[in-house]
């Protein structure tokens, strides 16, 4: 059976009243949404006061100064990516503390002057035409009523509108930031039983959290000028009660928020979600984590994985229910804990380890530094890595020709050397890594420090490009006056050089202070470079990669480090 429909021409005062039907229904519509958790925005918060713009034309406040050395020579600019901001970074490098320094803004450039210094640079502009933020650096050298002065002129590109210069704390390196971002906005959103706030740049900013005292959080944002006025005032929210914003430190914005009880936090996108306690069980405070002791808990079956490299470490715990996503904390021993796949991950700011205990009622994870539960802690650092091969050598020495890698040297002498620290428990070893990959010099320095090892072991092969003379045999860098107790750099390398001579068949060649290497430098404890054997030497690149010899050289470095222990 067929229907038809009769079609008729709708009145145009019926169109308007079933528009205002439509109209009414949305409204309600949109009224049980946000009864249900729909988004409202509250008003904003703080905006901006004032535009950015670069400082005036003349002197920029350089806020350091120090006696420079006698041969200070300024060798290194490079651009530099800090792990903890966004912003654009420029290294100069010296090899000795920089003194005076003078910085001067002409239009379109930054001038930096270094008083008393030399330049080793054989071009006199660099070229940064890729860059973002500057096109060139030119350099010159001159002579200004009888001081040397090395000027460093920096091209800036519009989109700087600051500068900070700051000073390394070994005094060697200007780190030059130049800022093209800023605060501009600070917002909250309701969304129903949870709130946003969102703190906006001209671009995406880089929020660094950190729980404070008083039950506060502490947002920093680096590399971003605040245009916001300071202030200091109370929060219409259910879960923060009152707000402060400033910007004390050029070049960074701070936001304080004073959060109310049973609070808890996630960043989210450019902004943090703020939400009543999901937490189950679980206390926290300075380092503890406090669980509820789940039935049937055998601590005995509890497995422990540690990653340095990702300042991660978890605990097999297959328990429901302790963890609704991540728990966030943000302070100075834990970023974050969550559930991944049975077992509870703790994220860290800087190298943590896990030790846990339990009574009666609960269970106890503790974060704590390396040297709160080790009292002999050694960092071994594997040269070179990755698309780094370090020293060459294509050769037949027995076994066909074939091209033979520093790195690999490197890593097979560290892994027998592995092999024999694991029989002591006594000694926690950290590596600057264990895969085909390449850290950089600051990384694997940071590392090292993190863990506040007692000692630090870089492990090299040589090269040499003189041919007209053999050499071979065994070199120790190190850097004067570094010391950890009775144990000091030079005396470390004094040890190795002992050992290699009694237990390898590497000959013994020189041993050198060598304050221009920054891997001997930059670790804060004593530190020496070893290059166990010349690769351009036919004989020494015979024995690095005979696996018998790796062996009789890992155990002389074994006993370097057990000895070492001994003497602190």
């Amino acid at each position: 059976m067929n229907f038809f429909i009769k079609k008729e021409t709708i009145p145009k005062k019926m169109m308007l009243l079933g528009l205002l039907m439509v109209l009414c229904l949305l409204g309600q519509r949109t009224d049980a949404l946000a009864a249900q958790g729909g988004q409202q925005n509250l008003p904003v918060i703080w905006s901006k006061t004032r535009e950015l713009t670069r400082p005036e034309l003349g002197p920029v406040v350089v806020p350091f100064w120090q006696q420079s050395a006698k041969t200070t020579n300024i060798f290194g600019l490079n651009s530099f990516k800090s792990p903890d901001s966004d912003g654009n970074y420029y290294i100069i490098s010296a090899s000795d503390k920089v003194g005076t320094v003078s910085a001067e803004h002409q239009k379109d450039r930054l001038i930096l002057r270094f008083y008393d210094v030399k330049t080793k640079f054989k071009k006199s502009q660099t070229d940064f035409s890729a860059d973002p933020v500057i096109s060139d650096v030119k350099i010159r050298e001159y002579k200004s009523g009888g001081v040397n002065i090395a000027e460093f002129a920096f091209a800036l590109r519009p989109v700087v509108k600051d500068f900070v210069i700051r000073l390394d704390e070994l005094g060697e390196r200007v780190l030059v930031e130049m800022i093209t971002n800023a605060v501009i906005q600070v917002s909250l959103a309701d969304r129903g039983d949870e709130e946003l706030l969102m703190v906006e740049g001209f671009q995406p900013l880089r929020l660094n959290l950190r729980r404070g005292a008083e039950n506060t959080l502490e947002i920093e944002v680096p590399s971003a000028q605040s245009l916001l006025a300071d202030m200091d005032a109370e929060v219409a929210s259910k879960y923060i009660s009152r707000m402060a914003v400033s910007s004390q430190e050029k070049g960074k914005t701070k936001v304080k928020l004073w959060l109310r009880e049973n609070t808890e936090f996630a960043p989210e996108g450019q902004g943090i979600r703020f939400f009543a306690a999901k937490t189950k069980d679980i206390k926290y405070a300075y380092g503890i984590l406090s669980l509820k002791r789940p039935e049937n808990f055998d601590m005995s079956k509890v497995d422990y994985l540690l990653d340095i490299y990702r300042r991660k470490a978890s605990l097999s715990f297959p328990h429901e229910g302790y963890l609704d996503g991540a728990y966030w904390i943000a302070d100075d021993f834990v970023t974050k804990v969550e559930a991944v796949n049975g077992r509870l991950e703790f994220t860290f700011p800087s190298v943590r380890e896990l030790t846990i205990a339990e009574d009666r009622d609960r269970v106890y994870i503790s974060a704590k530094k390396p040297k709160e539960i080790f009292t002999k802690v050694v960092f071994i650092d594997i040269g070179h890595g990755g698309n780094d091969p370090g020293a060459i050598r294509q050769a037949d020495i027995g076994m066909g020709e074939q091209k033979y890698l520093e790195k690999d040297a490197n890593f097979a002498l560290t892994m027998q050397l592995k092999a024999k620290l694991e029989q002591n428990p006594a000694i926690r070893v950290y590596y600057s890594r264990l895969t085909d990959e390449n850290p950089s010099a600051y990384e694997r320095a940071r590392l090292a420090n993190e863990t506040g090892a007692d000692f630090f072991l870089s492990l090299h092969h040589n090269m040499t490009t003189v041919k007209d003379r053999k050499i071979e045999g065994t070199d120790v860098y190190y850097l004067e006056g570094r010391s950890n107790g009775n144990l000091s750099s030079k005396r470390l390398s004094e040890l190795i050089l002992q050992n290699y001579a009694q237990t390898t068949v590497f000959a013994n060649r020189l041993m050198l202070d060598a304050p221009h290497l920054y891997m001997v430098k930059y670790p804060k404890m004593p530190a020496v470079i070893v290059e166990s054997g010349f690769m351009s030497d036919d004989g020494d690149l015979r024995k690095m990669f005979d696996p018998a010899v790796q062996e009789r050289t890992a155990q002389a470095l074994y006993d370097v480090i057990v000895q070492a222990f001994a003497e602190i």
